[in-house]
């Protein structure tokens, strides 16, 4: 059984805000990042072991074209996409699995509601 695909409220913002930014350089490009997010997630539900563990409950997954992070905590029955990077992240470049994303990826997950990822309390 493929799991479910919950993409979280913060993390869709900063998605939007990504796009917005990048198509604000260039006609079509936040068109075609938002490509590159749907290839990612469908990667992610497809087969989420294949992305680097950064936390004991998060791993990252990196998009291909663009120097972009999801961060995403999985279970048998669901995946929480809880983060992805800032446009101050994509500026500076944040594509390495620096100690500065283990303590982001540390405040996201542990900043979560009890049973939010479980799917036993609504997804905000």
């Amino acid at each position: 059984m493929t799991p479910r695909l919950v993409v979280r409220l913060a993390a869709e913002a900063d998605i939007a805000a990504a796009a917005l930014w990048y198509e604000e350089r260039a006609t079509g490009l936040g068109t075609e990042f938002l490509r590159a997010v749907d290839v990612i997630l469908a990667e992610i539900r497809r087969m989420p072991e294949r992305f680097p563990v950064i936390h004991p409950q998060c791993r990252r997954a990196l998009l291909r074209r663009f120097p972009y992070a999801v961060y995403f905590v999985p279970s048998a029955d669901l995946i929480s996409v809880v983060a992805s990077c800032t446009r101050a992240a994509i500026r500076a470049g944040g594509r390495s699995a620096s100690m500065n994303d283990r303590r982001q990826a540390h405040h996201w997950c542990h900043s979560l509601p009890v049973g939010s990822l479980t799917g036993k309390t609504p997804v905000r």
